[in-house]
């Protein structure tokens, strides 16, 4: 689905009798032709008596051999001013002052010279193709092709452009370029500009920085004369979006200084200087962009010379131009061949008049038919027509055709310019299908004893040994040349290797599968499934994907809802209507419904659903929903401290919660590193966070004032460092447990008080009775925690991650994180709950069932939204990226990351702690056991708690493989239905709309499951390896 970059250059050619064409580097000169290649030092060498013939006979008779490019003494200031928005240079001028928003009215400058010089300065609407986001606008400037969405994850790694351009054309022809303002521009033109000033883009906190220095620098370098083009690129008025809103007070001074900007180019420019100020995309009423929204595609191009420009309102009429047509435009004025892979047109509008309205026609025409020549396309009939033209008439209707012409061929263009390959498309699908077939075979048709058979066995080795041959042997051939792309040999022929093992187990074990799947399974996980089946059909339709947060708040609260109505204590008894009357019939059948637990269990899922309601009020809107309002957004308000104080009083209640429940559990008893990281950390991240906020709420002004800029990032850094620290520990030295190797006997603090004997003596008393009493395990070891030995580390690692996030959601939807736990907390208890119901032994506990399962995966692919996103570009909290940064980076690799866990922190956490759903139900049996009501035998078990996991390790990490192969079948089964929906909806009108970004989401989010699911089960095997060094230790100790 990649677009194909196009390594051609266009040059200059002379042709008799007709205009001269661009062509490919190193063609050939064909024999009996008459193409004559010109040297780079004539190349554009315009007849400079063409301009001035006023005889249209002259013009006719004339053999019309004009080259593609006209040289010219024009000079252009291009002012790139981010996201500047049709809407913020359109003046209203029935507005009054007092009346106006913070973004209108304020380019009096542009207003004025609109006003008083139309035929000078001219304003259009400047339409962007998306995405709208800069990198692939500026590429878009430059080349005049159409980025694709695929380069969206350019704007975090800027690749250099080596596709035909309007830079390197300008070098080419000898002329130079000095560039000011965002980064970006030295990513992707390295060693183009003779002088550049770059500043970092990255930071959408800092209004200033970019700005302040450009304004150093654009009078001094607009006064000397050693360039032709002048860049500068403002990006205060897009962060004031990104960070405020476009009705902020602050966008108000953005813009009037954006205003003083194009005054003070205005005066300083000469009479042979145009200026150009354009935005390169507009923004949405919250100030994000990246979508294809009219606001977002919407921008302002604002043109002024010195000069008087063509005035063809007559002939083409409209003011809302392309983008893309803005790279042949400059082209034509500043006599360099337009660039290869350009779909725009020009821009006649922009070009300088004669006065001569017949050769102001003859210009137009020419540079309309040079874009014609360029996109090297015939078209017979405009060059018959091209040889008789005696009238001004003539030269309009020609060039009327011409240019429909040229919006036809970009029409045809963009339909076609994204490449579908279906083989490969193919491919892929199969290879991700059989991948989760294969994983859905082996763990729902394999027993246990099989399943450990295979992994056992030499089935790993072989496998892996299978892996690494193929991709030793795809890295020869891609070495001797038999393939084009390596990646791509690995992963196929990798897959392909996989999906061979794998069948072949399964058809070892068919006989064994089919009869595991004919077996009548739980109604509730069939109904889990149903659900699922729903929401994957969902994913075809785009009304589903613009409305899957309400859909996927539907779906989770009805598979809660009936799993209570499925949920029927057994131990209660049935109903005997022997001998009884109906009214006494319906009272036992009312008793046996209405039971304790199943009371119990009904309030546990109520209380869940208002936590999912509630966390309706952090929901993000899509474009597509005119009808929503986002309740809040990202950006500081009038109530900013208020919502920073409430959610610094939920972290608190959380950390205080989670504190609570390991002190009572015993796994805060201790020194080591794990228990004071715990009993201390979260507060002192809890504390650091809010001073961050703080800090980030403060006026500007004041802020830069009473700190340096790399101060106000320390408290980000404090919490970084104390959660990775935390991390490396948990994995090191897990247990939160303490042991004590002997009791001593302590005399009791008697002295001081009155009757000091007889309470010694009493206390004497009592210390022989208890060792008598006890002489058998006199000195056994006491061990604190070890009944809550793996659910400790995981409330450790799941809080600690739970700030984290928190930190980089923002003062506000961190308040979203905070339900987020609460609702898992809820749905473990629940699930925990019914798991156990009906179980006859002990080992039933190891195996999550699939309702289990898919609960927690709906309430993790929820709280994607939940947490206030959407899977489109214009919803990334790109302020994420920010946070203890400064925007100031060595690679991009940080905010990628820290954007990445902002996004996807639900499947992030939820993932993490993915193996608390095996281990709940012995936490709960240990800590609350009246929640549970087991028989004998289990009840004997289970009092060992979380240790009896240890002593069943085997049926342990079988069921927490078991658990993770489900979980991942779930989201992988997400990511096939997106794959398919964007495969069957390639050509739709809402591709790139809507199918497109919920693929690349959905994606991402697989892969950020897949680590921290590996990171859970990783821990588990941690956990088990340091309690059995601990009870050998303690062994050793009292053998």
């Amino acid at each position: 689905m990649l677009k194909e970059v196009q390594p051609q250059r266009a040059t200059c050619k002379y042709r008799n009798n007709i205009f001269c064409e661009n062509k490919y580097h190193g063609y050939l000169n064909k024999l009996g032709d008459e193409d004559i290649v010109i040297n780079s030092s004539d190349l554009c060498s315009w007849d400079d008596d063409f301009l001035t013939r006023k005889s249209s006979e002259e013009y006719r008779h004339r053999p019309i051999s004009l080259p593609t490019c006209t040289a010219s003494n024009t000079k252009v200031v291009l002012l790139i001013i981010d996201a500047l928005k049709f809407d913020f240079m359109d003046y209203n001028i029935t507005l009054q002052e007092n009346e106006a928003q913070a973004f209108q009215n304020k380019f009096t400058v542009v207003h004025e010279l609109i006003s008083s010089r139309p035929n000078n300065s001219k304003l259009f609407k400047f339409i962007a193709d998306p995405p709208t986001t800069t990198m692939q606008r500026l590429k878009a400037l430059t080349t005049g092709t159409l980025p694709t969405f695929v380069d969206v994850g350019s704007n975090f790694a800027t690749p250099e452009i080596n596709e035909d351009n309007l830079l390197d054309q300008l070098t080419t022809q000898n002329k130079t370029v000095v560039f000011m303002g965002d980064d970006t521009w030295v990513g992707l033109y390295p060693g183009r500009f003779i002088r550049e000033y770059p500043f970092p883009s990255f930071n959408v906190w800092d209004l200033d920085t970019v700005d302040s220095g450009i304004l150093d620098n654009l009078i001094v370098e607009i006064k000397k004369n050693d360039w032709s083009l002048l860049i500068a690129h403002f990006l205060g008025v897009d962060h004031c979006g990104h960070r405020y809103g476009p009705y902020h007070h602050e966008m108000s001074r953005k813009l009037k200084e954006m205003n003083s900007v194009i005054s003070d180019v205005l005066e300083a420019i000469e009479n042979n200087t145009m200026l150009f100020v354009i935005g390169d995309h507009g923004m949405t009423n919250t100030g994000d962009h990246g979508g294809s929204s009219e606001a977002e595609v919407t921008a302002a191009m604002f043109v002024h010379s010195p000069s008087s420009l063509i005035n063809l309102q007559s002939m083409e009429g409209p003011k809302t131009i392309r983008q893309v047509d803005l790279v042949p435009s400059l082209a034509t004025l500043l006599g360099v061949p337009i660039p290869f892979s350009n779909l725009g047109g020009v821009v006649l509008d922009v070009l300088p008049s004669s006065q001569d309205s017949l050769r102001d026609a003859q210009v137009a025409l020419q540079a309309t038919w040079n874009n014609i020549e360029q996109m090297s396309l015939a078209y017979e009939s405009l060059k018959k027509k091209m040889f008789d033209l005696n009238r001004e008439e003539d030269v309009k209707d020609v060039m009327r055709e011409a240019s429909e012409y040229l919006g036809l061929v970009r029409e045809m263009c963009e339909e076609v310019w994204i490449q579908f390959d279906s083989v490969l498309m193919s491919h892929g699908l199969w290879v991700v299908f059989l991948s989760l077939f294969f994983m859905f075979v082996m763990v729902s048709g394999l027993p246990k004893d099989r399943l450990t058979e295979v992994l056992d066995g030499k089935f790993l080795v072989v496998g892996l040994t299978c892996v690494g041959v193929t991709v030793v042997g795809s890295a020869l051939c891609y070495l001797a040349g038999s393939i084009e792309s390596i990646d791509v040999a690995v992963y196929f022929s990798t897959s392909l290797v996989s999906m061979f093992l794998l069948a072949s187990v399964v058809v070892k074990h068919w006989t064994v599968i089919m009869s595991r799947w004919l077996s009548k399974g739980r109604l509730s996980d069939r109904v889990g499934r149903l659900l699922l089946a729903c929401s994957l059909c969902g994913s075809f339709s785009n009304s589903y994907v613009v409305e899957e947060s309400r859909s996927l708040s539907y779906l989770l609260l009805t598979q809660l809802w009936w799993l209570v109505y499925n949920y029927r204590p057994t131990r209660h008894g049935g109903v005997n209507v022997k001998g009884k009357t109906p009214d006494k019939v319906v009272s036992s059948w009312v008793k046996m419904q209405v039971t304790p637990s199943r009371m119990f269990v009904g309030a546990l899922v109520l209380t869940l659903s208002g936590v999912v309601r509630l966390s309706h009020y952090y929901w993000a809107c899509r474009e597509e929903q005119p009808s929503c309002e986002t309740s809040t957004t990202h950006k500081q308000g009038r109530h900013g401290a208020l919502n920073c104080l409430f959610t610094l009083v939920c972290l608190g209640l959380l950390v205080t919660a989670a504190r609570i429940w390991l002190r009572s559990s015993g796994n805060l008893v201790g020194f080591s590193p794990v228990v004071m990281l715990a009993r201390y950390v979260p507060t002192v991240v809890v504390v650091c966070t809010g001073g961050f906020w703080v800090l980030q709420a403060l006026p500007k002004d004041t802020r830069a004032k009473l700190f340096l800029p790399w101060q106000l990032h320390i408290l980000p850094w404090v919490v970084y460092c104390l959660v990775v620290l935390t991390f490396v520990c948990l994995f090191v030295r897990p247990l939160c447990v303490f042991y004590l190797l002997k009791e001593h006997d302590v005399m009791a603090p008697v002295y001081g008080q009155e009757n000091i004997i007889p309470r010694l003596f009493n206390h004497m008393k009592e210390m022989m009775r208890a060792r008598a009493q006890k002489e058998e395990d006199q000195g056994a070891p006491v061990v604190y925690g070890l009944a809550t030995v793996y659910s400790a580390v995981f409330v450790v690692a799941g809080v600690f991650a739970s700030l984290l996030v928190a930190l980089l959601l923002g003062s506000v939807l961190a308040q979203a994180l905070v339900l987020m736990v609460v609702a898992c907390v809820l749905l473990l208890i629940m699930l925990s709950v019914i798991h156990a119901e009906g179980i006859i032994v002990a080992e039933q506990l190891f195996i999550v069932p699939w309702s289990s399962v898919l609960s927690w995966g709906f309430l993790a692919s929820y709280f994607f939204y939940g947490t206030g996103h959407q899977p489109t570009f214009s919803n990334i909290q790109w302020e994420a990226a920010f946070v203890g940064t400064g925007g100031i980076f060595h690679t991009h690799v940080v905010p990628a990351l820290l954007v990445g866990l902002n996004t996807f922190c639900a499947q992030l956490v939820m993932g993490l702690t993915l193996p608390l759903l095996l281990v709940a139900p012995f936490t709960i049996r240990v800590m609350a056991p009246r929640l549970m009501s087991l028989g004998d035998p289990v009840t004997e078990d289970l009092k060992k708690g979380e240790l009896f996991l240890y002593q069943r390790d085997d049926l342990l990490y079988h069921g927490l493989f078991d658990l993770c192969t489900k979980y991942t079948l779930f989201i992988g089964a997400r990511m096939l239905a997106c794959m398919l929906a964007g495969a069957m909806h390639c050509r739709h009108l809402m591709t790139w709309k809507v199918f497109a970004p919920k693929l690349m989401f959905e994606g991402l989010g697989l892969f950020v499951s897949l680590p921290s699911v590996l990171l859970g089960y990783l821990l588990v095997i941690r956990i088990t390896q340091q309690v059995d060094k601990l009870l050998l230790h303690l062994d050793k100790e009292f053998s």
